[in-house]
């Protein structure tokens, strides 16, 4: 399909999506257009897709409802379509009954608190007459996607269906309300209808984000793709999908081959700098994001995502400049309470940071990140129960949150409840698999658990960590001290890997002298005198107890050298020294340790609630190698 095509089509979409208020998708797809500024078309040429151009049916009273639609006032909208049989006008009827449910869904919310769970309560009725609707395919695309909206619901919440029965309690009589749960038997449906959404009108942005947030892993996701029409959307929704399942590296990567076709796409930098902010490269993705803000200095959308690397980076004064920015251009969003709570919380005024993370949430009850951040904020105050109930309340909202899994991971491990923590771990490795964090983090609880089954479990999850490229050099440090008291020859070997490590980094310290004194050690108990008194030396620039043991190390290794020397003037001495050995650490040639020590028959990890932490960053701490 030609560039000039798209653009008709692209056009002709997005005054379809703005008259039914679809908005998000309408201002999508708008966004898009921008990289078509150098094709000239002919606009007054109608669309050659036949469901891009609208009928006139019922065209007086929908332009009627639409204005009403646009006020807010969504029961009068609906009314003013009553009897209206056009696919947008029943589109429109039952969108705005829909919107006027959740309206008074969240006044509930508000007025009830906790006490009583907010349901829409327009949406028993709009499930029985689209569902009506749809088997006898009356539906159009967009009342499809509505269809498949409301689906969901039924799986996310529990509907409170009243029922006028008595029970005495307490001589009172009160109201029962039954609860129903549909989760388990409406998700299949609801993805089968939102594809067929797609098929039946497939510019429509937001039937695609939705069919990707109901997708369970990649293998069902690559199911739902061969079943989706072919369409110029269709990569932005694989990417879409990657990024949501964690799949962080197959999301860049085609993020940038489409940002090559759309090279001014707002849209595709900003997923460009998710993406790298998922795969911890947070400098290319704070440059990113302040290239879009020197382009679209007003932009709110996403920079909550930009305050939170601000704050893993400790940039206070950027920080600050950005939150000021973000009040002065929209100050009630859910963008610009994260971003002062992040400031807040920089400042260590962790009382600040939540009541502005609360405000965002008033403003949308479902933002993920501000549950996150409010469960950070409780274990910095100490205040578990409270923190766990807030990651909790994120993980119900998307089990796909590996931050909120981490959270409830950290803080039973700061209560002292190894077997809780290694559970909701074990969640997140299955999440980030290539994460070298979260198996640090497992391997933790079960260095706690102690005994030998779990120290062997803790091993193979630092080797995995290893493996995945751990950049605080922790887990070489771990398995350096847990093969000291289990096989010495291995010690050795993540001793110097440790060493040599902090040594590329400039870095000492205490690890530093530990694996020093260890290597010593070692060396001389191998007769590998020149390399022991080279680490021994070496220990002589610290101070402490080690440097009293490296200068009794060095006495010993020059005595053993005189005698080596008495012993060799001394003609056919049984005493010599061995120089042929194939390895310094005192191993042969075949064992295991000098190749890669993660191979591929590592055994398995348990992913089950078994284990907490030791020798490891206390866990109120580690958030700080895990960013927000």
């Amino acid at each position: 399909m030609d560039k000039g095509t798209i653009k008709r089509e692209l056009f002709a979409a997005v005054a379809q999506l703005s008259s039914r208020g679809i908005c998000h998708a309408a201002k999508w797809v708008a966004e898009l257009l921008e990289s078509f500024d150098d094709v000239r078309v002919d606009l007054t040429q109608p669309a050659s897709d036949p469901r891009l151009r609208e009928s006139s049916d019922d065209l007086e009273k929908f332009t009627l409802a639409k204005t009403y639609f646009d006020l807010k006032e969504y029961y009068r909208a609906a009314h003013a379509l009553d009897g209206c049989r056009s696919h947008r006008s029943v589109f429109l009827r039952s969108y705005s009954l829909f919107l006027a449910g959740e309206k008074r869904k969240q006044e509930e919310a508000q007025e009830n608190g906790e006490r009583h769970p907010a349901v829409n309560r327009q949406l028993p009725a709009l499930k029985d007459e689209l569902g009506k609707l749809h088997a006898e395919k009356k539906l159009d695309g967009f009342s499809t996607w509505l269809y498949g909206i409301i689906l969901g619901q039924f799986s996310e919440q529990t509907i409170l269906l009243p029922r006028e029965e008595l029970i005495q309690d307490n001589f009172n009589a009160k109201k029962k309300f039954e609860v129903v749960s549909t989760k388990d038997t409406v998700d299949a449906t609801q993805r089968s209808v939102l594809i067929e959404a797609i098929k039946l009108y497939p510019w429509n942005w937001s039937a695609w984000v939705d069919l990707a947030s109901v997708l369970k892993d990649a293998e069902m996701m690559h199911q739902v793709d061969n079943q989706l029409p072919q369409h110029f959307f269709k990569p932005f929704w694989r990417a879409h999908s990657y990024l949501e399942l964690q799949q962080n590296q197959n999301a860049h990567e085609i993020y940038l081959e489409l940002l090559d076709i759309f090279p001014t796409s707002t849209f595709l930098k900003c997923q460009i700098a998710l993406a790298r902010y998922n795969l911890q490269d947070f400098e290319s993705a704070q440059e990113i994001f302040e290239e879009l803000l020197q382009s679209d200095p007003h932009r709110v959308q996403n920079l909550d995502i930009y305050s939170n690397i601000l704050y893993v980076r400790a940039d206070s004064a950027k920080l600050s400049h950005l939150a000021y920015k973000a009040s002065t251009t929209d100050k009630y969003t859910v963008e610009t309470c994260c971003i002062i709570g992040n400031y807040y919380s920089l400042k260590a005024e962790h009382e600040k940071a939540i009541s502005y993370f609360e405000r965002a949430l008033k403003l949308n009850p479902k933002y993920l990140s501000a549950w996150t951040l409010i469960g950070h904020e409780f274990v910095e105050l100490r205040n578990t129960s409270a923190a766990i109930a807030a990651y909790r309340k994120a993980v119900d909202i998307n089990p796909r949150d590996y931050r909120a899994w981490y959270g409830l991971g950290n803080t039973y491990e700061l209560l002292k409840m190894p077997l809780y923590a290694l559970y909701y771990y074990s969640r997140t490795c299955a999440l980030r698999p290539y994460d070298p964090r979260m198996w640090i983090a497992m391997g933790s609880c079960y260095t706690l658990l102690g005994g030998q089954h779990h120290i062997e479990n803790a091993i193979i999850c630092y080797k995995r960590a290893e493996y995945n490229h751990d950049r605080d050099g922790i887990a070489l440090r771990m398995l350096a001290k847990l093969y000291e008291d289990r096989d010495e020859n291995k010690a050795a070997y993540y001793h110097k890997k440790h060493l040599d490590r902090r040594d590329a980094e400039g870095v000492e310290g205490e690890e530093t002298i530990d694996s020093l004194l260890f290597l010593a050690k070692h060396c001389k108990a191998h007769n590998l005198l020149d390399d022991a008194a080279l680490y021994a030396t070496r220990l002589l620039d610290f101070s402490g107890p080690a440097t009293d043991e490296a200068k009794s190390l060095l006495r010993e290794i020059q005595a053993h050298k005189g005698l080596q020397q008495l012993s060799s003037s001394i003609p056919d001495s049984p005493i010599g020294i061995n120089s042929n050995s194939n390895s310094r650490w005192g191993l042969d040639g075949d064992d295991d340790i000098l190749v890669d020590p993660v191979g591929q028959d590592s055994p398995r990890i348990p992913i089950s609630p078994i284990g907490a932490s030791s020798g490891t960053p206390q866990p109120w701490r580690r958030r700080n190698i895990l960013e927000r």
